[in-house]
């Protein structure tokens, strides 16, 4: 899930606050001493050789859904009908198979 659909009133300014807070705390450093450097298109480091590879990595469709860990996921939902149970294997970042268990006495579904 999104983390605004999780936390709808959340805004950048609030998430870069929180995280700068627990890696303080975690890091037994006082909150003076470490600040949020916005970084855009306009910023020196955006145009050394270092970042736009490393930015081209983030981009690239292996990095981000290919080289996904392979991983097996289980959603349970009741309705009023019956149970339905769903389970995903996903290799690659893509779903590999799919079984669906249902209790549910209603054959059409």
């Amino acid at each position: 899930a999104n983390l605004k659909e999780l936390c709808p009133t959340l805004e950048h300014d609030t998430l870069c606050d929180a995280l700068t807070s627990e890696f303080c705390a975690e890091h037994g450093v006082a909150p003076g001493q470490v600040g949020v450097e916005t970084v855009d298109t306009q910023s020196e480091m955006t145009h050394t050789h270092e970042f736009k590879e490393h930015l081209n990595t983030l981009k690239d469709w292996d990095w981000r859904f290919g080289k996904s860990p392979a991983f097996s996921h289980r959603l349970e939902t009741r309705f009023d009908f019956g149970t339905f149970d769903v389970h995903l294997d996903v290799k690659h970042g893509l779903v590999d198979a799919c079984r669906v268990f249902s209790d549910s006495l209603v054959p059409d579904l």
